[in-house]
């Protein structure tokens, strides 16, 4: 990965990620489980994470909970295909559904 820009597309429930190195070029999309009507997200790409090895991907939910995904799952299934509920979903880790509030 490089310096990418992740935005949500809240119509499609899915992520869009760019590439700000290349004029942000388009890199792919992908989409999380549970996680529809994003309120927001954050990236923490640190190896210092205790169970997440290669950092975190977190992502409010509509409903206020935060769901918690391995990065490496996320950059794996970046570019593997489009937003529509292909192979590019990812799998929540635990812990799931914590009160955001």
């Amino acid at each position: 990965s490089g310096s990418w820009v992740i935005v949500s597309d809240q119509g499609a429930d899915c992520f869009r990620v760019f590439d700000s190195a290349t004029n942000y070029r388009f890199v792919g999309s992908f989409e999380a489980e549970g996680v529809g009507d994003t309120d927001g997200i954050e990236i923490l790409a640190s190896r210092f994470v205790p169970g997440f090895p290669s950092g975190i991907f977190a992502a409010q939910t509509g409903d206020s909970h935060v769901r918690l995904f391995h990065w490496s799952e996320v950059e794996d299934r970046i570019g593997e295909s489009a937003c529509n509920g292909g192979p590019s979903i990812i799998r929540p880790s635990a812990p799931v559904g914590l009160d955001a509030n």
